[in-house]
C-alpha cells in the first residue's frame, strides 16, 4: 500500500506493523539551486547496457545475491535502455568506478541508481556522476530534474548539497509473506 499523506501514514502505521507488515518511505527531491561546490573532475562517459554489464555483475556479486539476481539485474538494465534510459559511468584509469541512470520523460529528468564501487568511494565520484547527469538532462531540454531516495538513506544529504530539496514523501507498507 502506498500512502502520500503523512498523517494517514502515521495513523495507519501501528496497525500495519502489529500485523507483520514492513514499512518504507521514499523522498522525491527536486533540483532547486546550484550545488554547494563544483564536482571534481572525473572521466564521465555514456555506456550502453552491454558495456556496463560486467561492472554491474561484479558489483552484484560483491553482496549476498545469487546468480539469478545478477542475471535479472543485467536484463533489467537492457530493458531500461530499450525504454530510453541512458547510463553515465565514471572512469578511473580506464576502469568503470561507478554509474548512474538518466531517465527522461518530456521535460522531466530523473537521476537514478547512483552507484560507486567500494574501492573508489570518497573520491567525489557520486557528486561527479550526479552533476554530469544533471548537465546532460538540461542539455536534453529537461527543466525539472529530480532524484528519489530512501528516507533513511544518508545519500539525501549529498543530494541536498548538490541543490536538491525535498518535494514529496511516499510511505509504503507491504506484507512480506509468512516467515
Amino acid at each position: 500500500m502506498l500512502i502520500d499523506d503523512a498523517q494517514a501514514a502515521e495513523r495507519l502505521r501501528p496497525g500495519f506493523l502489529e500485523h507483520g507488515y514492513r514499512e518504507g518511505a521514499l523522498v522525491t527531491m527536486v533540483l532547486q539551486r546550484p550545488p554547494d561546490r563544483d564536482p571534481p573532475f572525473a572521466g564521465l562517459v555514456e555506456l550502453n547496457a552491454a558495456e556496463l554489464a560486467p561492472t554491474v555483475e561484479a558489483f552484484m556479486r560483491g553482496g549476498p545475491r545469487d546468480e539469478e539476481a545478477v542475471r535479472e539485474m543485467c536484463c533489467l538494465k537492457e530493458e531500461l535502455e530499450r525504454n530510453g534510459v541512458r547510463f553515465l559511468a565514471a572512469l578511473v584509469e580506464g576502469e568503470v568506478a561507478g554509474w548512474c541512470e538518466m531517465r527522461r520523460h518530456e521535460a522531466a529528468g530523473q537521476v537514478e541508481d547512483v552507484v560507486v564501487l567500494e574501492p573508489f568511494r570518497g573520491m567525489g565520484l557520486a557528486r561527479a556522476l550526479v552533476g554530469g547527469a544533471v548537465e546532460r538532462l538540461w542539455e536534453d531540454g529537461c527543466d525539472l530534474i529530480f532524484v528519489v531516495a530512501d528516507d533513511k538513506d544518508t545519500v539525501k544529504e549529498l543530494y541536498r548539497r548538490l541543490g536538491f530539496d525535498d518535494a514529496r514523501r511516499t510511505w509504503s507498507f507491504w506484507w512480506p509473506g509468512p516467515e
